[in-house]
């Protein structure tokens, strides 16, 4: 406790994040003057001005007024409200300080706005730094929704006249030499009628650090606003930071909505997790559609016995490499294999879970010639460790539904594995197939489960579930990995993980069957 209390003192001195080098992670050149659209005004409100983003996709009216209240609801007058409202966001648990909560800040006003995802975990924006972590933002803010800049001119003299900021900005500021002091990141909460950018932030004042809405800078009166306040060096008594440019994610198309029984599922699952306690990495999506639900499906974790699934079809395309062809499959699983034939041995991996036969055919794929490394990246699986069985859900899900469509491997072997997926064993009854009775006659289900009792817990289940519609098949994959958790407030056991787990199929199953 005494170490987090100087390194809270520490950020309290230093203002928001710790002083770094520039880096240049953006992606996207800034636009010349010439490129960008004219600021125009539609809002009925004067308070919010509809600012058009360079790709002509417009932040609309109604997300504009959701984005200004989830700001404002953060304002706090006095350090004392302020450290309240840091430790509201518990991104340091139940702990927190207004000096250092400038990135937990800018992320839960874009969550509670809808424009990033709702399970954005807090913590990981406490301190951050892009250089050092680029992956959080790639994945917080990806680019089907986002575009990204960098700049390394300083903030107190950058021409907001040619690249204006717009409402939705999420901007992380470079401490930069000479004097900076700390680096921060704040949101763009509106721009006014006549241009002037601002953004409710957390800011050191004579009251101590409290959550003001400031004013970042005014095109018609160079050198006033907090961008300025924040490179003048003669006040460098109260922290400084800009100099060394900034990056910025911009918002270029609104996620899509949820429906109102997307809503209706993500609340009950959402009560389901609480109830069980536990760590949760979710992704449900209908195959070739959008997303249904997610949580935590970037994040690396251990997926246990999931693995297989990808390990099958990697064997499946090692067979092409070394020339046996789809026609061969039945007399060449009977006759050869090592040890057993490799028919045994794909059913005692994929129905039986078996880890002696899993070993055996990764090894086999490998020693076939298949380069494992390139062939998942070249199927849209870059953060897979097959040996490590390191995954995330979002990654998972990218494999079943690749599997599913066809067009990772041959339709011979996609039906070899659906078909062993498919082959019913007493604990199918379990975890996500507790939704097979609430399906309609017709319908496939297709799974594989996982489970770690060494070191750790985890339960985890995930599946493809096709069923029948009035406009054709419905087709979805479900990707669920639950963890014992990693403090008290989320401490679990198996049986409550499993719990939940079914809890969730019971809902997902009448989600399926009640969507047109």
């Amino acid at each position: 406790m005494k170490i987090f209390r100087f390194l809270l003192l520490l950020c309290f001195l230093m203002g928001c994040a710790q002083k770094a080098t520039p880096a240049v992670p953006g992606t996207v050149p800034p636009p010349t003057a010439t490129t960008l659209p004219t600021p125009t005004s539609t809002a009925t409100s004067p308070a919010i001005t509809v600012m058009p983003t360079p790709s002509g996709v417009v932040l609309n009216t109604e997300t504009q007024q959701k984005l200004y209240q989830a700001s404002m609801a953060y304002v706090a007058d006095t350090e004392e409200q302020a450290i309240q409202v840091a430790r509201s966001l518990k991104f340091i648990e139940n702990d927190g300080h207004p000096s250092n909560m400038c990135g937990p800040l800018a992320a839960a006003i874009l969550r509670d706005a809808g424009l990033i995802n709702k399970y954005t975990d807090l913590h990981a924006f406490w301190l951050w730094r892009p250089d050092h972590n680029p992956r959080l933002a790639e994945v917080t803010f990806p680019a089907d929704y986002f575009a990204t800049y960098h700049f390394t001119e300083s903030i107190g003299t950058f021409d907001f006249t040619a690249f204006p900021l717009k409402p939705g900005d999420f901007l992380y500021i470079y401490a930069g030499p000479p004097q900076g002091s700390f680096e921060h990141m704040l949101v763009v909460d509106r721009v006014d009628e006549a241009g002037r950018a601002y953004s409710v932030t957390n800011v050191n004042s004579d009251k101590g650090f409290v959550i003001q809405e400031v004013m970042l800078y005014d095109p018609q009166n160079p050198g006033g606003g907090q961008f300025y306040t924040w490179t003048d060096r003669s006040k460098w008594q109260m922290g400084t930071t800009g100099f060394g440019g900034f990056d910025l994610w911009r918002v270029t198309s609104l996620p899509p909505q949820p429906t109102p029984q997307e809503t209706a599922l993500a609340d009950g699952i959402d009560q389901a997790i609480q109830q069980s306690g536990g760590a949760w990495h979710i992704f449900i999506k209908q195959v070739g559609g959008n997303v249904i639900y997610s949580r935590g499906s970037d994040d690396r974790i251990p997926i246990a016995s999931v693995v297989k699934v990808p390990i099958a079809m990697l064997f499946f395309k090692s067979l092409e490499v070394s020339g046996v062809t789809p026609d061969q499959y039945a007399d060449y699983f009977a006759t050869h294999g090592i040890g057993r034939s490799y028919k045994q041995l794909l059913e005692a991996m994929l129905v039986v879970s078996e880890e002696e036969a899993t070993a055996i055919l990764l090894e086999n794929t490998r020693t076939r010639g298949l380069n494992i490394t390139n062939t998942l990246p070249d199927w849209g699986i870059n953060e897979m460790d097959i040996g490590n069985r390191i995954s995330t859900a979002r990654q998972v899900e990218i494999a079943f539904e690749g599997l599913y469509a066809g067009n990772l491997i041959s339709p011979e072997g996609r039906a070899y594995i659906l078909n062993l997926m498919s082959t019913y064993t007493p604990n199918d009854d379990t975890r996500l197939g507790v939704m097979r009775p609430l399906l309609p006659v017709g319908s496939d289900f297709y799974n594989n489960r996982g489970m770690i009792t060494k070191q750790f817990l985890a339960v985890a289940d995930s599946a493809i579930i096709v069923v029948p519609g009035e406009h054709g098949k419905k087709e979805y994959v479900a990707v669920v990995f639950s963890y014992q958790g990693k403090n008290k407030t989320n401490e679990t056991d198996d049986i409550k993980l499993i719990q939940a787990i079914e809890q969730i199929a019971r809902l997902f199953g009448d989600y399926i069957t009640s969507s047109p």
